[in-house]
This record gives C-alpha cells, structure tokens and sequence, in this order.
C-alpha cells in the first residue's frame, strides 16, 4: 500500500501483456462543466413540453451545454483540477 495518503489503490484489472494492448492505469480525476448551463425550464419552454416534466422524467434540473469548449479544451481543463493522484506510485 502506498504511503501517500490521497493514493487509493484497488484491485490490477489490466490486460495482460500483448502486441496490441496498451497497459493503462488511472492515476487520477478531473472534472470541467462547459461554461453554459441550461435549466429543465428552460428546455420545456423551448420545445413547448408541459411545465416540470423534463425534472420528473429525467430527475435533471440542469446541464452543462458546451457551446465554445472543444473537447480538448474540457480534457486539458479538467487535467488542471486533478483531485486524485499517486506522485510517489512507481508504475511498471
């Protein structure tokens, strides 16, 4: 177990070595919302469904639309809020 003390480590489910299998393990998580956030109202009145439908079929209040942000943009944003590393796990 690793020292480190935001390190979570679980259980390898890596693919075993072969010519065409990358060995990949997830250090980390990010997260970026695109900058426009659109409400269930605001969907109903546009596409005229009856008030507090969309919240009650979809249990959703709000999303995020991304108008601008490529997804590049969003990768490298949420790249930068990285809240989960392992700097001191030596992987193989």
């Amino acid at each position: 177990m690793s020292e480190d003390k935001n390190c979570v480590e679980s259980e390898d489910h890596s693919y075993p070595n072969s010519n065409n299998m990358l060995n990949v393990k997830i250090t980390g998580t990010g997260i970026y919302l695109p900058e426009k956030k659109v409400l269930s109202e605001d969907l109903e009145r546009e596409h005229q469904i009856p008030a507090g439908w969309a919240l009650k079929n979809s249990g959703v209040a709000s999303r995020h639309n991304a108008v601008w942000e490529s997804g590049s943009f969003m990768a490298a944003r949420a790249l930068k809020e990285t809240r989960v590393y392992c700097p001191s796990k030596q992987w193989p």
